[in-house]
C-alpha cells in the first residue's frame, strides 16, 4: 500500500512539473511572437530613417565634390596608405632584426672601373653598379691635349716674333695688316682646299667634321683677304700661288709616303679594340641572359597579366614561394614587399660552383600570374608573416646569373692551352689570356645598357657587385633590404662624398 501511494505521488509531481514547463514554453513563444511583431512594425520606420540618412550622405558628398573633391582625394590617399600598412610595418620589422647602420657602411656606389677591379677577396663591400669604363675611354685623351699644347706654344711664339719684327719697321700699321692678312690667308687656305676636296670627292668617313673644318678655314681665308685688301702694295696672286704649291707638296708627301701620324693612331686604336672584342664575350652573354630571363620575369612586376594594367607601387604582387628543395610543390602565396629585382654579380670567379651556391638559398619564388611559358623561379631571401594583417610577405627577390661561369671555364681552357710545352712563344702569345674581372665588368656594362632601354626593367632592376664565392646570403639580404628601403640615399651619399674629396 505504501509503495502504491508513493508511486502515485511521484506521478502527480512529474505531471505538475511537465505542465509548468509547457506553460513556460508557451510564455516564451508568446514573448518571441510579440517581439517579432514589434520588429515588423518598426522595420518600415527604420528603413525610412536609413534612406533619409543615405540621402543626406549623398548630398554631403555631392557638395564636397562640387567644392573641389578635396575630401574624396584625401580618402583615396588614406585608403591607399592603409592598403600597404601591413607590408610597410612588416618590412620595417625585418630591417630592425639587424644593425642597419652597420650594413650601410658596406654599401657603396662604384665610381670607376679601377675601383671595382682593385677590390680583393678580403673586400666584403657591396658595390651598386653603373656603367663603368676605363679612365682613358671616358673622354680624356692625352694626345689631344699634347696637340693643343703644341699649337698654343707655336701660336704664342709666332705672334711674339711677328709683333716684335713689325714694331721695328716704318709704317708698322700697314706692315702689320699685310703680315697678319698673309698669315690668316695661309692658315685658312690650305685646310680649305684639302677638306673641300675630301667633301667633293666623297672619299671620307668624316663628312660632318670636314664640313666644320671647311667652314672654319673659309672664315680665316676671307678674313685674311680683307686684311690684305686694306694694306697697300700686296700681291694677292703671289699668295695664291705659294699656297697652292704648299698644298701640292703636302698632299704628295702625306698620300704617297703614308706617314700620317693620325692614321697610325687610328690603326693602334683599332687593333686594341679588336683585341678587346676577341677577349670579351660578356656582351653576348648579357644579351642572352637579359632577353631569356630578366626582361620576361621583370615584365610581370611591371604589368599585371590578368588586367593588363601597369602595376603601381601600392599594388600587391603575389609570389608563389616554396622551399628550394621541394621541386614538386606549388608553394604558398606571399606578397612581394618591394617591387625590385636585384642581380648579384661577383667581382671575380673561382673554383666555387655558382649553381651550388644557389642551392644554399632556402626559398625560391615566381610571380603567381606569370606571362612566361613556364614559372621562372628565382631566389627569395626573406619570408615572414605580418603581425598587422596576418598575411605572408617576402623580400630580397634576386638572381645570380650562372651563365657567367663560362668565363671561368674559358679561362681554365686558355691557361691550359697556353701552358702547352709544345707551343712556340709566338703561338703561345697568339692565345689571348682571359681577364675574368674585366670580362665581368663588360657583362655588367652590357646588362646595364639593356636594362635602361626598356620601361619594364628601367627602375625595377638593380645590379650589385658582391664579393667572390662562397657567399654569405644573410649579408646579401641585409644589403638588398637596406638599399630597397631607400634606393636614392646611397647615390646622394656617394655624390656628397665625391664633392668633399
Amino acid at each position: 500500500l505504501f509503495s502504491t501511494t508513493l508511486v502515485n505521488c511521484m506521478h502527480q509531481v512529474m505531471a505538475h512539473e511537465t505542465q509548468n514547463k509547457e506553460i513556460e514554453i508557451m510564455c516564451t513563444e508568446d514573448t518571441k511572437t510579440d517581439e517579432a511583431e514589434k520588429e515588423q512594425q518598426n522595420q518600415p520606420v527604420q528603413e525610412e530613417q536609413t534612406q533619409e540618412q543615405e540621402k543626406d550622405d549623398e548630398k554631403e558628398e555631392k557638395e564636397k565634390a562640387d567644392a573641389g573633391g578635396t575630401e574624396t582625394t584625401k580618402k583615396r590617399r588614406l585608403s591607399g596608405m592603409l592598403k600597404k600598412v601591413g607590408t610597410l610595418s612588416g618590412f620595417q620589422t625585418v630591417l630592425n632584426t639587424f644593425n642597419k647602420k652597420e650594413v650601410e657602411r658596406t654599401i657603396k656606389v662604384a665610381n670607376s672601373m679601377e675601383e671595382l677591379l682593385a677590390s680583393t677577396e678580403k673586400d666584403r663591400r657591396f658595390l651598386i653598379f653603373k656603367s663603368l669604363f676605363p679612365s682613358d675611354d671616358t673622354g680624356y685623351d692625352k694626345y689631344f691635349w699634347m696637340d693643343v699644347a703644341l699649337m698654343t706654344i707655336l701660336a704664342v711664339v709666332g705672334l711674339i716674333i711677328v709683333a716684335v719684327r713689325i714694331s721695328r719697321k716704318e709704317e708698322a700699321s700697314k706692315v702689320g695688316l699685310s703680315e697678319s692678312g698673309a698669315l690668316l690667308f695661309t692658315a685658312g687656305f690650305t685646310p680649305l682646299v684639302l677638306t673641300g676636296y675630301a667633301i667633293i670627292s666623297g672619299a671620307t668617313k668624316f663628312r660632318q667634321q670636314n664640313l666644320i673644318k671647311a667652314a672654319s678655314s673659309l672664315f680665316l681665308t676671307v678674313l685674311g683677304l680683307v686684311l690684305l685688301a686694306l694694306a697697300e702694295d700686296v700681291d694677292i696672286l703671289m699668295l695664291f700661288g705659294g699656297g697652292s704649291m704648299e698644298i701640292g707638296v703636302l698632299f704628295f708627301i702625306t698620300k704617297m709616303f703614308s706617314i700620317g701620324e693620325d692614321d697610325e693612331r687610328t690603326i693602334v686604336k683599332l687593333e686594341s679594340q679588336l683585341a678587346d672584342a676577341r677577349r670579351s664575350v660578356g656582351a653576348g652573354m648579357a644579351l642572352s641572359y637579359f632577353y631569356n630571363f630578366v626582361k620576361p620575369v621583370v615584365t610581370d612586376l611591371y604589368r599585371n597579366k590578368e588586367s593588363d594594367k601597369r602595376i603601381r607601387k601600392e599594388d600587391d604582387v603575389v609570389m608563389m614561394v616554396k622551399n628550394a628543395k621541394d621541386r614538386d610543390g606549388k608553394g604558398e602565396e606571399h606578397i612581394l614587399a618591394k617591387h625590385w629585382m636585384t642581380i648579384l654579380i661577383p667581382r671575380d670567379l673561382n673554383d666555387n660552383n655558382l649553381r651550388g651556391e644557389l642551392r644554399n638559398v632556402e626559398f625560391q619564388a615566381h610571380v603567381k600570374h606569370y606571362s612566361t611559358f613556364r614559372p621562372m623561379s628565382q631566389p627569395i631571401l626573406k619570408t615572414w608573416t605580418s603581425s598587422e594583417d596576418g598575411r605572408n610577405y617576402c623580400s630580397g627577390l634576386c638572381d645570380l646569373p650562372t651563365i657567367i661561369s663560362s668565363i671561368w671555364d674559358r679561362k681554365l681552357d686558355m691557361d691550359q692551352r697556353r701552358n702547352d710545352a709544345s707551343l712556340t712563344q709566338e703561338e703561345r702569345d697568339a692565345i689571348l689570356e682571359v681577364n675574368v674581372p674585366l670580362e665581368l665588368v663588360g657583362f655588367q656594362n652590357a646588362l646595364v645598357e639593356l636594362v635602361q632601354q626598356y620601361p619594364e626593367t628601367n627602375g625595377r632592376v638593380r645590379i650589385i657587385s658582391i664579393p667572390p664565392a662562397p657567399f654569405d646570403w644573410n649579408s646579401v639580404f641585409e644589403a638588398i633590404a637596406v638599399v630597397d628601403d631607400n634606393p636614392d640615399a646611397f647615390t646622394q651619399k656617394d655624390e656628397a662624398e665625391g664633392e668633399q674629396d
